[in-house]
């Protein structure tokens, strides 16, 4: 897609400072997809407060999309807990098998850059 891009640079219908900006955006949605997926292996379910709690507000604004995209790829599933003495229900999402092999494959792939 970056390539594609660049070509439409290189015929001056865009400029090459919204690629770079666009590809950097891309990164960080990317990134942040990694670390929703991280969150929830470690703690096997959370809801998206709890993962903007822990991400300490990395994960904000966009937890709601991140987290409907991820359910939509299949790697993400959600279910309603009401709580038992009342309270707000609170959507819970839990890792699918693909995203639980998503979430070790980034975690291989950072460890293997540290080493």
């Amino acid at each position: 897609m970056i390539d594609a891009m660049i070509a439409i640079a290189a015929a001056g219908l865009i400029s090459v400072g919204v690629i770079k900006g666009m590809d950097r955006l891309a990164k960080r949605i990317v990134e942040n997809e990694k670390m929703v997926l991280s969150i929830i292996r470690q703690k096997g379910e959370a809801s998206g407060l709890q993962i903007v709690d822990i991400s300490k507000g990395h994960l904000g604004q966009g937890i709601h999309s991140t987290l409907r995209k991820l359910e939509d790829e299949g790697l993400l599933k959600s279910y309603i807990d009401i709580p038992a003495r009342g309270g707000r229900p609170s959507i819970m999402y839990n890792l699918t098998q693909a995203g639980l092999r998503e979430s070790l494959r980034h975690e291989i792939d950072v460890l293997q850059r540290t080493l």
